[in-house]
């Protein structure tokens, strides 16, 4: 069994995108901490500039931020899925794909 800390965000909305940056800041140099963050799409969407989208100002393609992107050699693990059910208790998360057993988050 691995000893390591797991941090799992759910979501990259601006909160989950700003915190998995940070943490990976944090803990670049430590190989104890594993960070996930999962998201159901493979993109961020700049929220605040959709008015842009809708006026046709710019195209949909240009306020979203790929978050493989984003996080290549930082160690920011992405996954794309979605969460169904989180068992608190077991620290288990349930989703479409798999089932995610973390130890600390």
């Amino acid at each position: 069994m691995s000893n390591k800390t797991k941090i799992v965000l759910l979501g990259a909305g601006d909160g989950g995108l700003l915190t998995a940056k940070k943490l990976a800041n944090k803990f670049k140099n430590d190989n104890q901490v594993e960070i996930s963050l999962i998201d159901k799409k493979p993109y961020h969407t700049m929220r605040t500039e959709l008015h842009e989208v809708v006026a046709e100002r710019v195209s949909e393609d240009s306020i979203r931020i790929n978050l493989k992107k984003v996080f290549a050699g930082r160690k920011v693990n992405v996954v794309l899925d979605k969460i169904n059910d989180i068992d608190f208790n077991g620290k288990v998360l349930k989703s479409e794909k798999m089932n995610m057993n973390t130890t600390t988050w």
